[in-house]
């Protein structure tokens, strides 16, 4: 297969004499083929992501209604005034310049007062 070297304003092109219309066909049907192939697997990646999605999003919906729930508990424990679990509640006592006087504390106070 001979060859012929030209040169042009893009640079330095290798043109075959014997160059036909079947060539640019093929070249055409493979820049083709690889956008179909892109294409195909952009739907694949894009439905495999629904997926997981539409798998993942009911879990998280049912850890956040647990999640509620449980502030929810939490919120009526403090407003009743009583600890949840035994624990002490971190909002019981009196506030002085910044510092939470526990109520344990005020009430040793005042007995021995």
């Amino acid at each position: 297969m001979s060859q012929q070297w030209r040169q042009n304003s893009q640079g330095f092109r290798i043109k075959f004499k014997n160059q036909s219309a079947l060539g640019n066909f093929i070249t055409i049907l493979a820049v083709l083929a690889g956008a179909a192939l892109l294409l195909v697997v952009g739907v694949w990646i894009f439905f495999i992501l629904l997926t997981i999605g539409v798998l993942l999003l009911p879990w998280l919906w049912w850890k956040k209604r647990k999640l509620i729930q449980r502030m929810r508990a939490q919120a009526e424990a403090y407003q009743a005034g009583s600890g949840q679990q035994g624990e002490a509640n971190p909002g019981a006592g009196r506030v002085f310049e910044g510092e939470v006087i526990a109520t344990e504390v005020l009430e040793n106070n005042r007995k021995s007062e």
